[in-house]
């Protein structure tokens, strides 16, 4: 901490104006004395007060700013103007027992430990007042949540054209909206037009009383006026203090950010949580912040990029990736897990088609065996219609991915299957995806599981479907490596290291499966049923439903992993049974339907939440 100027008016009002030492104002000796012995210090952001353990011999007061009180990594309050800290520990003669760190740069006054207890002695209606102010606060700790999330601060600057970071600001405050989160706009850029008379006044009319859309437009707070010139170290606390208040109020404050340098700007980017730079032709230096390519509206996303550029004089669009985006800044992002389990991952197309049909999005896609496949097509973006056709034409059989070989090391050879992902990934990189994908492996050599979140997405695959028995390893960079779903069938976790907030996870493998227990020949099938016993032998079913049995019970213990967990009823289906795609894409269906209200629950959606029930392949 460094010192800060003193200045005895200051402190005098400022005592006079918080409720514990307001009854002073009779006490003007008590008064002079404790002037005397506080300090008014600054304290930067990220900067501790204290840390648990620490001894206490000294109060804080905070005067402008935020101050967060943490246990371990825990955010459990945040102290505000005319806050006390540290007064427990120290009329406890204990250590600390939590850690108190700068949400922003703050000052605060310290009012040594010994002249405090001499106030408290001397002025009993101070001591009544902490008093009432412990039992308030205990009280408040009784119905705090269980989590404190105080709201992000985003900045977003365009230098290309000043005017345009307005318009992104504006159409990422509606994407906000539309994911049911408080929104405000700050704007400090003169050329945006937020702040145009005749579009303020618009704005004025469309939040009035009479309009029916005024709860879908975020409010806009225009500081361009109040930023006169005077003391920097006063306007950034001020900065800071209107900033605090903010995030009681509202989960995301944008703050529309003009190119040229000046104290103000400055202090909302020291604050903010994120700041975005938006560009179409040059991409600006690292260090000035995220950089985001906006590109045209028509175009299919890539990484790092926005597509949603309708015009210089057009408001961006607000679509798929725009609510993208607007849930990372929320850090509300959602995951999609998709389980293997053969001929029975079809039925993650049918829960598809009923998130497509609700407007549920998910930002990435994690997956396992053929449940990679399904959740590859998904991260590309593909409507739902489009995947169910692709699965038509490319998955209509079994034949159409089993080639017989000498079963020295696997039944089948695996060709045809690799030439069925070649055709339909053909050229396409992980890390090109629209969406972040991740599919898993299991290395024989190490026994370690391997994640791929980059490289051919066809080799991905290939490797990610090498199910033990019925296809042959594949043998890369030294490692030999197998099906995912023998080391974890459900990779969620994956998506939890990488930042996603919510996760939902599709499960394909049936509690019971008589179908994979059956050791005989189908006597009902007839001949059809002797074909089958010798095409495909009991044995491969055997060794997968083993792993099958194996990895429900590791499930168990990855429930963590998963915020809603989908089972659809297929355990009426084999392991090949393609050719009933259409009664495994129904069962997917039902269950998405009826699980449909506690997955809107879990993702913390406004119930009924529907965009038009509009396919969004280009979102």
């Amino acid at each position: 901490m460094t010192e800060f100027n003193q200045d005895t008016h200051i402190l005098r009002n400022f005592f006079l104006h918080i409720p514990l030492f307001r009854s002073l104002g009779g006490a003007p000796t008590e008064m002079e004395e404790l002037i005397r012995s506080s300090e008014m210090r600054m304290v930067r952001r990220g900067e501790f007060l204290f840390r648990r353990g620490d001894a206490s011999d000294r109060i804080y007061i905070v005067h402008s700013g935020e101050i967060g009180i943490y246990q371990g990594e825990k955010l459990i309050a945040l102290q505000r103007r005319g806050s006390i800290c540290g007064e427990v520990s120290l009329l406890s003669g204990s250590g600390h027992s939590s850690s108190a760190r700068a949400m922003f740069d703050c000052s605060v006054v310290v009012i040594p430990g010994e002249s405090f207890v001499r106030l408290i002695e001397s002025v009993p209606s101070v001591g009544r007042e902490l008093i009432r102010i412990l039992s308030e606060r205990f009280r408040g700790t009784l119905d705090a949540p269980a989590d404190l999330h105080p709201g992000r601060i985003c900045s977003v600057s365009y230098p290309e054209q000043e005017e345009r970071s307005g318009r992104m600001v504006f159409s990422l405050a509606l994407a906000v909206r539309e994911e049911g989160q408080r929104v405000v706009i700050l704007t400090l850029n003169e050329s945006s037009p937020l702040i145009f008379e005749k579009d303020r006044n618009l704005i004025e009319q469309l939040q009035g009383p009479e309009s029916g859309r005024s709860s879908d437009l975020p409010v806009i707070l225009n500081l361009e006026p109040l930023l006169v010139d005077g003391q920097e170290e006063q306007l950034r606390l001020n900065l800071h203090d209107l900033l605090s208040g903010l995030r009681r109020t509202f989960d995301l404050v944008l703050v529309d950010l003009a190119n040229r340098p000046s104290p103000a700007a400055q202090a909302m980017l020291d604050d903010a949580d994120e700041s975005l730079v938006f560009y179409r032709k040059e991409r600006p230096a690292a260090s000035a912040g995220r950089a985001i390519r906006e590109t045209n509206a028509d175009r299919r996303q890539k990484p790092g990029e926005l597509p949603v550029f309708q015009g210089w004089r057009l408001d961006p669009v607000v679509n798929g990736a725009t609510r993208r985006l607007a849930r990372q800044l929320l850090q509300s992002s959602r995951g999609l897990c998709l389980g293997g389990g053969g001929a029975r991952a079809l039925a993650h197309a049918g829960c598809l088609d009923v998130f497509e049909q609700e407007g549920l999005e998910f930002d990435a896609v994690s997956g396992s065996s053929m449940g990679a496949v399904i959740g590859a097509l998904y991260a590309l973006q593909l409507p739902a219609k489009e995947i169910r056709k692709l699965i038509g034409r490319y998955l209509f059989h079994s034949d159409a991915i089993l080639d017989k070989r000498l079963p020295f090391v696997s039944f089948f050879g695996g060709h045809r299957l690799a030439d069925l992902l070649r055709s339909v990934f053909r050229g396409i990189r992980i890390e090109d995806m629209p969406l972040p994908f991740f599919c898993n492996a299991a290395d024989l050599k190490s026994g370690q599981m391997v994640m791929f979140d980059s490289g051919w997405l066809d080799f991905a695959l290939r490797c990610t479907v090498s199910l033990p028995g019925i296809y042959p390893p594949v043998e890369w960079n030294g490692r030999t490596l197998v099906d995912g779903s023998v080391m974890n069938n459900l990779p969620g976790e994956i998506l939890r290291q990488n930042g996603l907030s919510h996760v939902v996870g599709i499960n394909v493998s049936p509690v019971a499966d008589p179908l994979s227990a059956r050791t005989g020949v189908n006597r009902r099938e007839g001949l059809k049923g002797v074909y089958r016993f010798v095409n495909l032998p009991p044995i491969l079913k055997i060794v997968n439903r083993s792993i099958s049995v194996a990895n429900r019970e590791l499930l168990k213990f990855r429930l963590n992993d998963f915020d809603f967990l989908l089972n659809p009823d297929v355990g009426s289906f084999d392991l090949f049974d393609f050719h009933r795609q259409r009664e495994i894409l129904h069962a997917g269906y039902e269950e998405a339907n009826r699980q449909l209200n506690g997955l809107r629950e879990a993702l913390r959606l406004p119930a009924g939440e529907q965009r038009n029930g509009t396919a969004r392949g280009s979102g």
